[in-house]
């Protein structure tokens, strides 16, 4: 169940700016409004939102009704009788106010900002504020993207432009090496600090950096979200390749502020679309010019992972960067930061200890102190300035996986499930007089991986439930539970994984380890395909397969005995055969996307087609918020759509399918044992390792993940 957005906390541990605007203006439930004001005691940035909001509702009942600029009428009426509801022009039908804006001005600026983008109260708050001073401590702003708060030092709008601080002379920029960027996946753990102590759940952000060709110049690609966040924003980034200049931007929010924004870079100027995504869906397009002098520029949270990899830190080092905002406003175009190196220091993180250069960087009076590794200008760490007793918020580095960790698995054979209800795993033993004991085990679960070109390349895992063991007598099957034979309690599950796949005439010999009873043994049999591989019409391709074998019992310490069953005395028991006859007929199935149509799954794909993978994600986020009941049976059709994609060769964005589908059922083995196979296909096999550990830690006896798991031990 997934709760309604707006009731989620905020990001970073603090209120929702709903529950702020609803405490502010006294709209809020009586249950609601204790803990709110207990946090409100303890953090100064939630005081003055709560206070600037309640300024700025006065403010705006104060201000005079402003007369329609001329011919706007006319366009409305126009528009009216066109069937359209809203209309919101590229450019302001008014003459552009002068930079410098009066506190009023301001207020009205941020007003706009507001009935653009519902839920953006908190930017319009610190936008007014900004116009009486500045804020007591460093805040983080939602609309900014900080997903990975690296570098989010976004002062008030309206102090925002302008390179230096005053009384400071300019500082020229040291040379860039966009050569020396590493591409792969930097995983980061954000932390709330409370008097210097974790507060709260830590989040998990991941950024990734990617070398990309962005229409016909090569590029850096710089993608980061939240992992398991249901406030997920998602943000890409491209910049040129030699001097990380920004070509291209998109950002997918469905925070607080619920809006998109894509941006283009052309020469000096940035082209701009921010789109709500509430209801009806108005745009706001824009252009703004980008002085010459506030070079270079920096956009989105991951630049400052390229940033510090391209130049050389040393004792003295200082240096001026803009960090670019979204600039559907003039005032929100960009924000003048200032770095400076002041010390060494080793520092330890959950990726390691390191030998670390310490940065400060400022921006109008925000300060965050930084710690970039001095061999590779990786950041390792990033922490808020301020009083130990003020909440603050701390980034660690907690794994980088290099792109080329491993080579990517786009040739992995084929994942094909068992089909229970259509496979059989008997046995029989003999017993006194020349009788036979039979039985089955109706508990069947196994992924195999088939390469139809060359079987030999194939792999399985098996797992048989003991206690679905079935010889037609309730008693009998009891005591072939117990301790006395199989002890089920212990040992629920016998398991078979192949090691070798060899050619036998026309059959072929399988060899592995079979598990039981908690002893391991290596066996060899022959395995008869008995159809397929075939497509049914309905879009099931099948193969099956039949096999038989002796197994000795005492191998595997199953003996007999009398302690569940007097009656079963050691003559009794001796009179049991010690071979045991098992023969196996298995159907496997997996989709053959060519043939299987579904109407639903070919929806999903024509919207990530159309819209991008990320977008449709979010969207379908939105909507099984709006409605958990749609979340029955979504993640097999998740699943089902990244296998889709991964067939068509776009493995990139079925691992993003993946990644929300875990999100969404973080408790589902399955769904970690999908995104692992989806990692494995992109190449990241760190990730995938740790997919699989968190699929078994779930359910010991996921086949899927016990069988890629052992798989990449292997290597």
């Amino acid at each position: 169940m997934i709760a309604r957005l707006d009731s989620l906390p905020g990001w970073f541990g603090h209120p929702g700016s709903v529950s702020l605007q609803r405490f502010a203006s006294g709209d809020i439930s009586s249950e609601r409004r204790a803990p709110v004001a207990a946090h409100l005691a303890r953090c100064q940035r939630c005081r003055d939102l709560v206070s600037t909001a309640r300024e700025l509702s006065q403010r705006v009942r104060d201000l005079p009704i402003p007369a329609a600029a001329p011919g706007v009428i006319g366009v409305v009426l126009a528009a009216r009788a066109r069937g359209e509801r809203m209309i919101l022009p590229a450019e302001p039908l008014q003459a552009k106010p002068h930079r410098r804006r009066s506190a009023l001005a301001a207020a009205v600026a941020a007003l706009i900002a507001v009935a653009v983008l519902p839920g953006t109260l908190d930017i319009a708050v610190r936008r007014l504020r900004s116009n009486a001073g500045p804020l007591t401590e460093p805040t983080s702003d939602p609309v900014a993207g900080d997903v990975v708060s690296l570098l989010n030092l976004r002062p008030a709008a309206a102090n925002a432009q302008g390179l230096t601080e005053p009384g400071e002379s300019e500082v020229r920029i040291h040379s860039l090496d966009a050569a020396r960027v590493r591409e792969g996946a930097f995983e980061y753990e954000l932390r709330t600090l409370e008097n210097g102590r974790a507060a709260g759940t830590p989040e998990r952000g991941v950024v990734r950096v990617s070398s990309v060709a962005h229409r016909g110049t090569s590029a850096w690609q710089v993608e980061h979200a939240w992992l398991g966040h249901p406030q997920d924003n998602v943000e890409t980034t491209v910049f040129d390749a030699r001097t990380l200049a920004p070509l291209y931007r998109r950002a997918l929010d469905v925070s607080r502020s619920r809006f998109t924004v894509e941006q283009q870079f052309v020469g000096d100027s940035l082209f701009g679309a921010m789109e709500s995504t509430a209801p009806p869906r108005p745009v706001k397009h824009y252009r703004r010019g980008l002085p010459r002098g506030a070079r270079p520029f920096g956009a989105g949270e991951g630049f400052a992972l390229l940033y510090f990899q391209s130049v050389a830190l040393g004792t003295g080092w200082k240096a001026n960067i803009s960090m670019l905002g979204w600039g559907a406003v003039p005032a929100d175009l960009y924000y003048p930061v200032r770095l400076r190196v002041v010390n060494t220091e080793r520092v330890s993180v959950p990726a390691g200890a390191f030998d670390c250069w310490q940065l400060i960087a400022t921006s109008r009076g925000h300060t965050k102190r930084l710690w970039i590794r001095r061999t590779d200008g990786v950041i390792v760490r990033t922490m808020e300035a301020g009083d130990r007793t003020a909440v603050r918020h701390e980034v660690v580095l907690r794994a980088f996986r290099p792109r080329a960790a491993v080579p990517a698995q786009t040739g992995l054979p084929r994942p094909f499930r068992i089909d229970a209800s259509h496979s059989d795993v008997a046995f029989s033993v003999g017993f006194v007089h020349g009788t036979r004991v039979r039985g089955r085990f109706d508990d069947l679960r196994g992924t195999l991986f088939y390469d139809e070109a060359d079987p030999a390349r194939s792999s399985l895992t098996f797992v048989i439930g003991v206690k679905s063991i079935n010889t037609g007598s309730t008693f009998r099957d009891e005591h072939l539970r117990s301790s006395d034979f199989f002890d089920a309690a212990r040992f629920p599950r016998i398991v078979f994984q192949s090691e070798r796949v060899e050619r036998n005439g026309k059959d072929w010999q399988l060899t592995g380890k079979l598990t039981m009873r908690g002893v391991t043994r290596e066996v060899v049999f022959p395995v008869r395909p008995t159809f397929g591989p075939v497509t049914a019409p309905q879009g099931l391709r099948t193969v099956g397969f039949s096999a038989a074998m002796k197994i000795a019992r005492k191998d595997f310490g199953v003996l007999g005995g009398p302690k569940f069953n007097s009656w079963f005395d050691e003559l009794r028991s001796a009179a049991v055969s010690d071979s045991v006859d098992v023969t196996l007929d298995v159907s496997w199935w997996e989709t053959d996307f060519a043939v299987d149509r579904n109407a639903e799954r070919d929806s999903v794909l024509a919207r990530i087609a159309r819209n991008g993978v990320k977008a449709t994600m979010i969207d379908a986020r939105r909507a099984f918020a709006a409605n958990p009941k749609a979340l029955e049976g979504a993640e097999w059709e998740l699943t089902q759509a990244a296998r889709a994609l991964s067939g068509k060769g776009q493995h990139v964005d079925a691992v993003v399918v993946l990644e929300h589908a875990r999100d969404l059922f973080p408790q589902s083995a399955a769904s970690h044992a999908h995104l692992g196979l989806g990692y494995e296909r992109i190449g990241d096999g760190s990730a995938a390792r740790g997919a699989y550990d968190r699929a078994l830690a779930l359910d010991a006896f996921e086949p899927m993940a016990m069988e890629r798991r052992r798989q990449l031990a292997l290597k």
